[in-house]
């Protein structure tokens, strides 16, 4: 880790050890986190901190608890360049989410989306550029029924065996 009395160059460190350092300094500019007093790598979670932390932790659910209930989740953006960064967060967010993504702005999910996303979406300023489409049949889904492991119905899997 980086210390406020480093005076060599960055670059001779890690890439890994460079990014947890700028990481750790976003946090402690949103007021996430705070440098104990008298240490050079200690860091404490704030009040908002424990917030944030908590929220994030109730809207991802983990990847193996999550049961397709037979509708397709299919996200679709248009953000402008201009707003790069807030659509490289939506790319992040969205594989957390365990979305895959279908075409450039089309992103799709079998599996069910926490109540708060929407509350994400807003806090990112990407409620207006977004749709989340809620849809019960996809045609041709063979590949994407693959990416998410999920059973092929009993009569495509039968005419695909013949061919």
């Amino acid at each position: 880790m980086l210390s406020t009395s480093y005076k060599g160059s960055p670059t001779i460190l890690p890439k890994r050890t460079i990014g947890s350092y700028y990481a750790l300094r976003r946090l402690e500019k949103s007021g996430y986190v705070r440098r104990v007093a008298g240490a050079k790598r200690r860091y404490k979670l704030t009040l908002a901190g424990r917030r944030r932390a908590l929220k994030l932790r109730l809207y991802r659910k983990p990847a193996g608890q999550q049961v397709w209930d037979g509708k397709w989740r299919v996200l679709i953006f248009d953000v402008p360049e201009r707003r790069r960064a807030a659509r490289d967060f939506l790319r992040r967010e969205l594989r957390l989410f365990e979305f895959k993504q279908l075409h450039r702005s089309v992103w799709v999910s079998p599996f069910d989306i926490p109540a708060n996303f929407q509350e994400l979406l807003g806090e990112a300023g990407l409620k207006f550029d977004t749709r989340l489409l809620i849809v019960e049949k996809i045609n041709y889904d063979a590949d994407l029924r693959r990416w998410f492991n999920l059973p092929t119905p009993r009569h495509l899997s039968d005419k695909s065996s013949r061919s």
